[in-house]
């Protein structure tokens, strides 16, 4: 939970995005920042559990679930907490709760019922959409509600799981943590390209 602020799954999906339109120069540049911190991060937690290796051996407590609304209260204070990361105004605070609070029921919604792939690609559509329907309204860049509605659905995390189970010899586990990342990063970038294609902004911004 630490490290979700740290993990580069904003920049692996405009990565994508950026070379799924061509821009291939900036789109490499990204992708090579975006491993790299990956893989910085993993090394440092491994260096850490070498370290610690005796405290990861001992018991776990155990612990309840939390129950499945808590979700849905973290969800109303993350959009805050990126907007304030990004020093974004107050007068944007709403549309960066719309494109969020919406943007992530449509992919829960869609991820319930037809799957990740399909989940990741209705969500990023549906940020995009509200995003570049903002820029269309304001004239202001489609960017300050996309960001923080995107960060909720990219799939750092799994990017993380995947290369922390390569490094404790669970290969497979590894390798389908490393797939699954993949194609919901491709599905999210389609989201976008979906976005803009129904509602263009009218700069890229």
């Amino acid at each position: 939970a630490s490290l979700v602020v740290l993990l580069p799954g904003l920049s692996l999906t405009v990565a994508i995005t950026e070379l799924a339109v061509g821009h291939v120069s900036a789109g490499v540049a990204r992708l090579a920042g975006a491993m790299t911190t990956l893989f910085t991060l993993v090394m440092g937690v491994g260096i850490a559990w070498r370290l610690g290796g005796a405290l990861r051996t001992m018991p776990a407590l155990p612990l309840e679930p939390l129950p499945a609304w808590m979700s849905w209260v973290a969800l109303l204070l993350t959009p805050a907490c990126f907007a304030i990361l990004f020093r974004a105004r107050y007068a944007q605070w709403p549309v960066i709760y719309l494109a969020a609070l919406v943007g992530y029921a449509v992919h829960r919604f869609a991820n319930t019922h037809y799957g990740s792939e399909v989940g990741a690609f209705t969500g990023a559509m549906t940020v995009g959409a509200i995003s570049n329907l903002y820029a269309r309204l304001y004239d202001r860049p489609a960017l300050i509600p996309s960001t923080p509605g995107m960060i909720i659905l990219v799939p750092g995390a799994l990017g993380y799981r995947a290369l922390t189970a390569l490094f404790e010899s669970q290969t497979l586990t590894g390798l389908e943590f490393a797939f699954t990342t993949v194609i919901i990063a491709f599905s999210l970038a389609g989201g976008l390209l979906a976005a803009s294609a129904v509602i263009p902004p009218r700069r890229i911004l």
